[in-house]
């Protein structure tokens, strides 16, 4: 799989794949000492990245894939409305249309993982949630 190096910070690298049109964020075990504001930042600076990238015609992306196995970041409900407002609505404007999540061992951070892409279904992003990355991918490459 070629990728671009979109991002790379203390909390997550992202990755962009022009064949299968396919971003790939990877979070890393840091994120168990994200503030809020610290993940509000980095998600906001991502989607304006993606969105300058999208209008350029550089980036022309459809699914995501998710790898949240290292994601420890318990994300508030405030957060989680926040986000469907301000960054999935955004996402889908962009031709986004399916996710797939890796899932987190840890169990909280999962929960409102999953609790977050269930507002997602109402603007309409189809996701699905894996234990294997490798699952996620040909999930995502099935349409």
């Amino acid at each position: 799989m070629r990728t671009i190096s979109v991002h790379t910070s203390k909390y997550a690298e992202v990755y962009y794949n022009p064949g299968e049109k396919l971003l790939l964020m990877n979070w890393n075990i840091t994120t168990e000492e994200m503030t809020d504001e610290e993940y509000r930042q980095l998600v906001s600076e991502l989607t304006g990245l993606l969105i300058k990238e999208a209008n350029e015609k550089e980036y022309q992306f459809q699914k995501y894939l998710l790898d949240n196995r290292f994601f420890l970041y318990v994300i508030p409900e405030e957060t989680q409305r926040w986000q469907k407002d301000h960054i999935f609505n955004k996402l889908i404007k962009m031709g986004g249309r399916r996710i797939a999540v890796v899932m987190s061992e840890a169990y909280l951070s999962q929960h409102f993982i999953e609790q977050t892409f269930r507002e997602s279904q109402e603007v309409h992003l189809i996701t699905q949630y894996f234990h294997d990355p490798a699952q996620a991918h040909s999930w995502l490459l099935s349409e």
